[in-house]
């Protein structure tokens, strides 16, 4: 069963109102999470160092964004697992204040594609703030949202999720507002280190935050805000997203940036900017053989003209430079 819902201010009004007419929570940030442990990247065909690379390129894409639109939350990015300095310097260029978390090891019901996904519950742990504003790192920003904070919580949008000839709600958490609770995140670490039958849901943290919230009124985020490219039929449905959930392995590319220029046009500047600072903080020598280094990339899909930067690499052994910490 899912929490109870109700809407919140936005609900029936898309374009939201304007930041300046909100009035703002106090002691509010913008959070991200990222856990890195090469035994629990996601199985796709992908080296655990292309995962991470991938990941952090996906993570600066959305600094940028939220960057573009003129945000003036802050924004703190929690790093847990394995870690690389020169990466992260990336992040604190930016202005992202960055701090370490502990690891949070996947439930062993977990979905191992889901298994990244737990590091959000730290999210409840961050008694500095009285709201956090929380989003995924494949998320772009493409309006303000500052005034998002100011909303009832916990926030999250509801998601038909297809199973089969089936379908099913999810309280989807790319994009959730939460108020931080010490006891809250104390009975979401006991959910995942349960051993019985899995909680009902994706087999990932959103399985947690059902459970978590099955007794409280959950209020209802707009789609707007955490929107799918596949969900978007026509100009005015794109033109009313304010956060792009960008769940697709083709980054800027596809069918759709032809009908959606704009917004194609502005997700395409995004990932390429990334991308190029990543490539710069690699600073991979063109000396380094090909067997000792390895590379995150994008292929072009058929007929596509435009060009890009497309590959990240950087050597094998990174590890051996970096920083560790589990």
């Amino acid at each position: 069963m899912l929490p109870r819902c109700h809407a919140v201010p936005a609900c029936g009004n898309c374009a939201s109102p304007r930041p300046s007419r909100v009035k703002q929570a106090r002691n509010a940030a913008v959070v991200m999470f990222y856990g890195y442990a090469p035994a629990h990247v996601r199985v796709n065909r992908q080296t655990p160092l292309k995962q991470y690379l991938g990941d952090m390129m996906l993570l600066l894409r959305l600094v940028l964004s939220l960057r573009r639109v003129g945000t003036t939350l802050p924004m703190h990015l929690y790093l847990s697992g394995e870690r690389h300095a020169k990466y992260e310097r990336l992040f604190q260029q930016q202005g992202v204040h960055l701090s370490e978390a502990p690891y949070t090891n996947p439930a062993r019901w977990a979905n191992p594609w889901h298994a990244g996904t737990f590091a959000k519950l730290h999210a409840l742990s961050l008694s500095a703030f009285d709201t956090v504003l929380v989003l995924d790192l494949d998320c772009v920003v493409l309006r303000n949202i500052d005034h998002v904070v100011a909303w009832p919580t916990p926030t999250f949008r509801y998601q038909m999720a297809r199973k089969g000839p089936e379908c099913d709600w999810e309280l989807q958490s790319g994009v959730m507002l939460l108020r931080p609770n010490a006891r809250a995140h104390a009975r979401a670490l006991g959910m995942i280190a349960r051993t019985s039958d899995k909680l009902p849901g994706d087999g990932g943290d959103q399985s947690v935050w059902r459970a978590l919230y099955a007794n409280t009124v959950v209020h209802e985020l707009p789609a707007a805000f955490n929107a799918f490219k596949y969900e978007l039929n026509d100009a005015d449905e794109w033109k009313s997203v304010s956060v792009l959930h960008d769940g697709w392995t083709m980054r800027w590319q596809g069918h759709w940036p032809e009908a959606y220029p704009d917004v194609g046009n502005v997700l395409y500047a995004l990932t390429t900017n990334a991308s190029r600072l990543m490539i710069q903080a690699a600073n991979l020598s063109s000396d380094v053989p090909r067997s000792a280094h390895t590379c995150y990339y994008q292929r072009r899909p058929p007929g596509f003209t435009r060009r890009g930067v497309l590959y990240i690499c950087d050597h094998v052994n990174l590890s051996a430079s970096s920083i560790h910490r589990y």
